[in-house]
């Protein structure tokens, strides 16, 4: 894959215990580790320097501006997963400076372009971090479609409590991305769906002038977006959960036994049962 911008819609669905739904448009880049080695992914994008786009290594990882492709390799080391060929990360530019990526994601590849294992690096807005890492079963390829499914481990929205586990699918070529996440309580019931959808265009001066005019401010936006619903949910009478001591370390994996259950074929048998 090479730099690119990804046009989307973010997409959550919340409906237990009041239901919420918000869709609204964003913009992501696509950015190979590899364009940042060789300096490429300069010639339309800020390194690590002010500028109406710009992309700051500080911002993931170590978070101490040092070698991302170290941090990925680390991470996937702890699981006797071996060291990926290509690595793209999916994530918001910072914009004028200012930047908040609620989740980004890591793009592991082998040599024959198979996605292997992909990290999606979470924040929330009590500036803390936690990276999920997402492998399948005998290391199967994971942008396939499947689900897989994690322990939930990180307090991100203070209307949720830090109990149950996620459920994770990946359809992503070089085309188009199609990410979805849910999260099901201790009671076994889907209280969140959320989805991130769009189509890849290559990165250039151009289209990220045309991102910034139909989405100006995205990053203000999104941190904006947050805490307007937030305010939704208080009014709806949905209970505010004070902020857990976090986890350490502030890594999980997903299930290595088996794939998750699909919901969509849960949901089929019972109207076939019902």
């Amino acid at each position: 894959m090479r730099p690119a911008i990804l046009h989307a819609r973010v997409m959550h669905n919340r409906t237990l215990p009041r239901k919420n739904r918000f869709c609204y448009g964003v913009y992501y880049l696509a950015i190979p580790l590899d364009a940042i080695a060789d300096g490429s992914l300069n010639t339309h994008l800020s390194l690590n320097r002010f500028g109406l786009h710009s992309f700051h290594t500080r911002d993931h990882g170590y978070r101490d501006g040092g070698s991302l492709r170290r941090w990925v390799e680390d991470m996937l080391s702890g699981y006797d997963v071996p060291k990926p060929e290509h690595i793209t990360l999916l994530c918001m530019p910072r914009v004028l400076g200012y930047v908040f990526n609620p989740v980004s994601f890591w793009l592991c590849r082998d040599g024959r372009n198979n996605t292997y294992a992909i990290i999606c690096e979470v924040n929330n807005t009590f500036g803390e971090t936690h990276s999920y890492v997402c492998i399948r079963p005998q290391r199967r390829p994971v942008a396939t479609g499947a689900w897989i499914a994690a322990p939930k481990c990180f307090h991100v929205s203070p209307y949720l409590k830090r109990e149950g586990h996620y459920r994770f699918r990946f359809d992503i070529t070089a085309e188009r991305c199609a990410i979805r996440i849910d999260y099901i309580n201790a009671a076994q019931q889907t209280m969140l769906i959320t989805s991130l959808h769009g189509r890849f265009t290559e990165l250039s001066g151009m289209e990220l002038l045309k991102a910034f005019l139909s989405n100006p401010l995205v990053t203000v936006k999104t941190i904006s977006m947050i805490h307007f619903q937030a305010l939704r949910l208080t009014l709806k009478g949905i209970r505010y959960i004070p902020k857990p001591p976090a986890v350490t370390p502030n890594v999980t994996c997903t299930d290595l036994s088996a794939d998750a259950a699909n919901p969509e074929q849960k949901t089929e048998a019972n109207e076939e049962s019902s």
